[in-house]
């Protein structure tokens, strides 16, 4: 709006406006022949009603574009993704299954993420997968080794002359070597589910209730055991010296008794006989003075402890003398055998 003192010159206001409350500048017009003399005023007045309206119409066009602009910025990100982590991780998932479960093939790496994460990952997945198959390698070579040990050790144990058994802490027999069975006879017997010891058929003079005593002390003590069996068969006497020790758990633990014997017949018989050899005469076979010496001594100490009296008779051969010189001393010994 524009007008004079006295008249309205131009007044401009959009359909439905409201001019004198949307007044905002109101500002007068001075005489261009006199500036102290005013002619007129300008008023500004707001249009809110078309403001408004064309505030709304810029806010859906850039909503709109703020809307379009978030697509476009989801769909590179979709791309993005699909290209960065949907893809490689789809062919490390191909991988894996063109693995299945073998330790002796790689992980192929998925092609432009060698620098990457993913990448990073497949190198650490291989490095898993070598040392896994490292780990394998060495358990199978342990178990090989195992393996071969117990062969050797059963080769060992059923080929030894010696008697090789096992018990259990119990007293219960798990293991006997052939030898066992051949040398000790009925004393262990082999069933359906083992071995078994026979207390009825028990051979050795030592009773099996003090046999078994001492074998479950050694194996609630560990402390080393040794004892002789010995026992009477159709062929002569037979003697073992069994010496038995505790066996361990890998915790420790004693688990059981390992029971080796030896043959000591021959050995025994050998004492037996330097023994005898040592107290008696070689060819007439009786006590020599050694065992005279001994003999009387014990007789002399019974004596004094017990009052008794002791007598020593002597026999002497009358023309033993002639019969060396005139028949020879194989003659002379044979009379010796004879009269002793």
């Amino acid at each position: 709006r524009i007008q004079t003192r006295d008249q309205l010159l131009v007044e401009t206001a959009a359909q439905g406006g409201e001019r004198e409350k949307n007044e905002i500048v109101r500002r007068e017009l001075a005489s261009p022949f006199d500036n102290r003399q005013v002619v007129g005023e300008v008023q500004l007045t707001l249009n809110n009603a078309y403001i408004f309206e064309r505030a709304g119409a810029y806010s859906r066009f850039f909503g709109m574009l703020l809307f379009a602009e978030l697509v476009v910025v989801l769909c590179c990100l979709v791309l993005v993704m699909l290209r960065q982590v949907v893809q490689p991780i789809s062919q490390l998932a191909a991988g894996l299954q063109s693995i299945e479960g073998r330790v002796d093939k790689l992980l192929p790496l998925p092609e432009g993420h060698e620098t990457s994460e993913i990448g990073d990952m497949s190198v650490a997945f291989n490095r898993m997968i070598s040392g896994a198959a490292d780990l394998l390698r060495r358990q199978q070579a342990m178990a090989d080794e195992i393996a071969q040990s117990e062969r050797r050790f059963r080769t060992l144990a059923e080929n030894s002359p010696d008697i090789i058994v096992r018990f259990e802490s119990d007293g219960t027999l798990v293991f006997a070597n052939p030898a066992s069975i051949r040398e000790a006879g009925l004393a262990f017997c082999q069933t359906s589910t083992g071995f078994a010891m026979l207390p009825d058929n028990w051979r050795p003079g030592m009773s099996a209730d003090l046999f078994v005593t001492r074998l479950r002390k050694v194996a609630m003590t560990g402390v080393p055991d040794t004892l002789n069996l010995e026992w009477e068969t159709e062929s002569g006497p037979i003697c073992h010296e069994i010496h038995m020790v505790a066996e361990r758990g890998a915790d420790g633990a004693q688990v059981g008794v390992l029971a080796i014997g030896r043959n000591i017949s021959a050995r025994r018989k050998a004492e037996r006989q330097l023994l005898h050899q040592a107290t008696h005469d070689a060819l007439t076979g009786l006590p020599n003075r050694s065992l005279l010496r001994d003999r009387l001594q014990h007789a002399l100490a019974r004596r004094v402890r017990g009052g008794l009296e002791v007598a020593v008779l002597l026999l002497d051969l009358d023309g033993f003398k002639r019969v060396n010189d005139s028949l020879g001393h194989a003659v002379g010994d044979e009379l010796l055998q004879v009269v002793g």
